[in-house]
Formats: structure tokens, C-alpha cells, sequence
């Protein structure tokens, strides 16, 4: 069997960006103030992807955690405020893109530490 024929929809695209930071509000500024964010969920919905990004705030999970009988404290069982300051939608495609740049963070970084680690060592 033959290679698909390329076409705009299985084309991966490459190209190189030129980052240009945009403030949601007027005023801000997102490289001198970026966005803290310590939570992150999925939510599919037909053939759109969407991120949100937010914040748990670390005294809710301490508050749940001590008003809770210790053999309540499963995996899953505490239920705290999800803060959610952005919704990010995309495609499959601008996912699997995501994804791509996802791993390759993830590894250089882990190699960076392995690294260090290893010259802490020495």
C-alpha cells in the first residue's frame, strides 16, 4: 500500500515563531509578569481540545486534608476550588503540536538535571 497523498489536512507543518507577548488586559504585560498557574485539566468536547489553566490554592487542599478522617484521605478523594484563569481551545492538530512541544521540554529538562546532578556529585 501507497503513502497517503499529501494534502493540507495530513501535512505536518514546520515553522519557526516570533514570540510577540500580548497582555489579556490593557496594561499587562506577560513576559515581565507571567501567569502562575499549579493546575491543569483536559476537556474534550467533540473535535476541540480545551486546556484550562489555573490555580488550586495550597490552603484549600491543607483545610480538606485536616477536616477529613485520615481513612478518608484517598487518592481523589479531596474536593477543592479549581481557580480556572484561562481556557485555551484547539484542534487536534494544534494539540498533537502541543504535545510534540510538551516532550521535548520535558526531556531537555530532564537531562538538565540529570546534569547537574551529576556535576553536584563529581
Amino acid at each position: 500500500m501507497g503513502e497517503k497523498p499529501e494534502t493540507a489536512e495530513n501535512r505536518e507543518l514546520k515553522f519557526q515563531t516570533e514570540k510577540q507577548f500580548v497582555g489579556y488586559e490593557e496594561g499587562d504585560n506577560p513576559m515581565l509578569e507571567p501567569l502562575f498557574a499549579n493546575h491543569f485539566e483536559f476537556v474534550v468536547l467533540g473535535s476541540d481540545i480545551f486546556l484550562d489553566i489555573g490555580v488550586i490554592l495550597p490552603e484549600d487542599v491543607t483545610r480538606q486534608a485536616r477536616s477529613m478522617a485520615p481513612a478518608a484521605q484517598e487518592l481523589g478523594s479531596l474536593k477543592v476550588k479549581f481557580h480556572v484563569l484561562y481556557r485555551i481551545a484547539m484542534s487536534a492538530a494544534t494539540f498533537s503540536r502541543f504535545h510534540q512541544n510538551m516532550t521535548a521540554t520535558f526531556e531537555a529538562v530532564k537531562a538538565r538535571i540529570k546534569q547537574d546532578a551529576q556535576t553536584t556529585t563529581d
